[in-house]
C-alpha cells in the first residue's frame, strides 16, 4: 500500500511534466514506505523507459556541460591579456594586478603591489602598443610587443616581452615582463 502522501501527490497530478515528476517522487516513497514486498514492482514502475529517459537527459545534460567547460582553455588570450594590460597599467592598478601572477608581484597580495607600483610609475605611461608575436605552448605563453611610452625622460619605443601561464581560476595572468630592445630616438629635423 502507498503511503497517504504518495497517494496525495498522484492525485494532485497538473500536466506531463508535473505528472512525471510525481511518478518519480510517489515510486520512490512507495518503495520506500513499502518495504521488500513490493520492492520489484515499484523499481520497475520507476525505471521504466520513458521515466529512465527523461531522467537520464538532465543528467547527461549537465554531466557533458561539465566536461566541455574542463577541457576548454582560457576565455582571452594572451595577447588580449597583454593587450588589456597596456591599457590599464599604470592608471588602474588594480584592475593591472588581476592580470599577473603571485610571482610577478613578487609574493605581494593585489593591494600591496599596487602601492608599490605607485610609488614607482608615478611617471609611466603606454600610449600605445602592438603585439608582434604570440607563442603558446601548453600552459604557457610568450607575446611580444612593440609599445610607445611615455616616462621621465620622455616618448620612446620600446620593445617588452611578457611570459604568461594559466593561473588556477584557468585565466592567462603575466608572469614575467621584461624590456628587451629600446629603438633609437628618430633625430628631429625642425
Amino acid at each position: 500500500m502507498a503511503s497517504p502522501n504518495a497517494v496525495t501527490l498522484m492525485e494532485s497530478d497538473a500536466g506531463e511534466a508535473g505528472s512525471f515528476f510525481k511518478t518519480s517522487v510517489f515510486c520512490i516513497l512507495e518503495l520506500l514506505s513499502s518495504g521488500v514486498q513490493h520492492k520489484e514492482e515499484t523499481v520497475s514502475k520507476l525505471f521504466s523507459s520513458k521515466t529512465l529517459l527523461i531522467s537520464l537527459v538532465p543528467i547527461l545534460s549537465v554531466c557533458a556541460l561539465a566536461l566541455s567547460s574542463c577541457n576548454r582553455g582560457p576565455d582571452v588570450s594572451p595577447s588580449e591579456v597583454v593587450q588589456e594590460w597596456i591599457k590599464v597599467y599604470p592608471k588602474d592598478l588594480m584592475t593591472a594586478a588581476t592580470f599577473t601572477s603571485w610571482g610577478m608581484r613578487e609574493g605581494l597580495s593585489p593591494n600591496e603591489w599596487a602601492s608599490r607600483q605607485k610609488e614607482t610609475m608615478s611617471e609611466f605611461q603606454f600610449i600605445e602598443g602592438q603585439i608582434v608575436s604570440e607563442k603558446i605552448e601548453d600552459n604557457k605563453s610568450e607575446v611580444v610587443v612593440d609599445v610607445r611610452i611615455s616616462s621621465a625622460f620622455g616618448e620612446q619605443m620600446q620593445r617588452e616581452q611578457y611570459r604568461l601561464s594559466i593561473s588556477d581560476n584557468n585565466n592567462w595572468v603575466i608572469d614575467e615582463r621584461a624590456v628587451v630592445m629600446v629603438f633609437p630616438a628618430l633625430p628631429s629635423f625642425s
